[in-house]
């Protein structure tokens, strides 16, 4: 099948923005549409939506008439989609540090590094990076998991 690639994917993305913006922000941010005197929990995730489908847009009618041959279910896709449910199915279980320290290095694996110390380094220093920032800077409560708590 041929298609203008650049324009499905920015076809895609906005219409991921118009449902972000519309369904899966208020059902999934508690207080949405909550400010008072303040900023309401979804306005961030709103602001992203809106960049998102500007751009998205800005792309679509950017991208050039190019077509060529594109497989839609490519099987790296596969396998990281894949990957991406793994990791939200284990979190709950083993928490977001020790999955995100599992998963980091099996996409490492799977796109590619080979040098196991590039891979032991990025896959413990980035998740206890976000750790460290989300949990005791911004004060976000992360899963800790039901197996070591």
């Amino acid at each position: 099948m041929r298609f203008n690639y650049d324009r499905l994917i920015a076809l895609i993305l906005l219409l991921f923005s118009v449902a972000l913006y519309f369904f899966i922000i208020p059902w999934g941010v508690e207080g949405a549409g909550e400010g008072g005197a303040g900023l309401s929990p979804d306005f961030m995730p709103r602001w992203i939506a809106v960049v998102l489908a500007s751009f998205s847009l800005l792309h679509f009618f950017a991208a050039r008439g190019e077509r060529k041959e594109v497989r839609l279910f490519h099987r790296r896709l596969l396998i990281s989609i894949a990957l991406f449910v793994l990791y939200i199915a284990i979190t709950p279980l083993l928490g977001y540090l020790v999955a995100s320290i599992l998963i980091m290095a099996v996409y490492l694996l799977h796109f590619g590094v080979r040098r196991w110390h590039t891979i032991v380094l990025l896959s413990i220093l980035f998740p206890v990076v976000l750790y460290l920032f989300f949990a005791k800077v911004m004060l976000v409560v992360l899963p800790k998991g039901a197996i070591f708590y």
